[in-house]
């Protein structure tokens, strides 16, 4: 199975000296227009500590994020992140708890987490 995180963007708004984790490689995310400025802001001010990761952002809508994070999408392929303004349309995933999701026609499951600062609610 493939985890894949929608949304994690808990991000810490300090981009002073601290010691960072730095992943190399590439990451994509689509989805919601407002999820994407926030993806690219926060990539702005990641970079400057870990220069080593291209993240691609796209838009979509929700729903095409949505199904692009379970690799379900008719004609694009599998994202990283998902921006999201709310939880999987049926046809695209299951959940038992509403925060692990399993995708449907697809070997992925999904995780979702709230974006804290996108919206001013948890």
């Amino acid at each position: 199975m493939i985890r894949v995180s929608i949304f994690s963007l808990l991000v810490s708004t300090v981009v002073a000296q601290q010691d960072v984790s730095c992943p190399v490689g590439y990451m994509t995310m689509a989805g919601a227009e407002a999820g994407r400025r926030v993806v690219e802001a926060w990539w702005d001010a990641y970079t400057v500590q870990c220069p080593g990761i291209e993240i691609q952002t796209g838009g979509g809508g929700y729903a095409a994020g949505a199904a692009r994070v379970c690799d379900n999408h008719l004609i694009y392929g599998p994202v990283d992140i998902a921006a999201m303004s709310g939880p999987f349309f049926s046809p695209q995933a299951t959940t038992k708890n509403g925060w692990e999701y399993d995708c449907k026609k697809s070997d992925r499951d999904a995780l979702l987490v709230r974006c804290r600062i996108c919206n001013g609610t948890s």
